[in-house]
């Protein structure tokens, strides 16, 4: 759902000042430059903005959501995820690894499928084992009544033909010049759409103040990002297949939008399921470096 706290502010920037001019940019980069009006604002500025939303709650619709962006992708049908992941290459120096990490990633989310299907086929046969208990204990007592159900109340799980991956693979040669050795900041900006979100709560034994950045915590707000689940394949990856997964926005106190934790290739296939599914929940590692150069990428 588009973050209610973003929306006020783009209407209300739209209202005074407009935004027409940033439009060939794409929607993203419009979203961003709004973004970027708003952390200028002193305090008292900001807070007043979004308390008009309570007299206004018009203001809370997405008024951007139209607007199409260079770097958006449309869902096929019969997706087992509700949108499809990015596996974005920012290292180009090893293809045979790139190519050995597609393969596992691919291997094991056709295994997963295979299993998922068989599980939703035992379901079904035992639905129908019942069913045909059921019926005969009917015919037994109401023979004028009884009936089957109609094929097209019949549920067939997708085969492996039919069941499309539920990854974007990112990796395309005339955008090297800006994936290669990207930050975790700079695919989200690519790729997802800015938000504004509330900073994780300080809880009541914490004694350490979180870092007064944006993307930690500002004022109680926290920049955040809608969108995509990103998988970065990076010079490490050629090594061990493992991959950056890309923090939407900050989980717990203290953490940061854009931190990241790395996962392997056998694996993120069922991380994604489960990620999307909200029955999974990454806790983000917090490396000083990898921070540091998002902040320094914000500017």
């Amino acid at each position: 759902m588009p973050s209610q706290l973003f929306n006020v502010f783009a209407n209300k920037f739209r209202e005074n000042t407009g935004f027409d001019h940033l439009l060939p940019r794409g929607r993203r980069a419009c979203k961003l430059e709004i973004i970027r009006q708003f952390w200028a604002l002193d305090k008292p500025s900001r807070s007043l903005i979004l308390a008009s939303a309570q007299q206004n709650p018009e203001l809370e619709v997405d008024s951007m959501a139209g607007i199409p962006d260079p770097f958006d992708f449309q869902d096929p049908p019969n997706l087992i995820v509700s949108k499809r992941g990015i596996i974005v290459r920012t290292d180009f120096s090893d293809d045979n690894a790139w190519d050995s990490f597609c393969k596992a990633v691919s291997d094991s989310e056709i295994e997963g499928v295979k299993e998922m299907q068989a599980g939703q086929q035992a379901e079904e046969d035992d639905g129908e084992d019942g069913d045909e208990s059921s019926s005969e204990d009917e015919e037994a007592q109401a023979p004028d009544t009884a009936g089957s159900m109609p094929d097209d109340d019949v549920s067939t799980p997708a085969s492996d033909d039919d069941t499309p991956s539920s990854f974007i693979i990112f990796s395309a040669p005339e955008h090297r010049s800006i994936l290669e050795g990207a930050s975790n900041l700079s695919l989200l900006r690519l790729f997802n759409d800015v938000s504004l979100v509330h900073a994780p709560p300080k809880p009541k034994d914490a004694t350490e103040k979180p870092i007064q950045h944006v993307l930690v915590d500002r004022d109680g707000l926290q920049e955040a990002y809608e969108g995509r689940l990103l998988w970065v394949y990076d010079q490490a990856s050629n090594r061990d297949q493992s991959v950056r997964a890309v923090s939407l926005q900050g989980q717990t106190y203290g953490s940061a939008t854009a931190d990241s934790w790395r996962a392997r290739a056998p694996f993120i296939w069922e991380l994604q399921l489960n990620v999307d599914a909200g029955t999974m929940r990454i806790d983000f590692n917090y490396d000083y470096d990898e921070r540091a150069r998002n902040f320094a990428v914000w500017g």
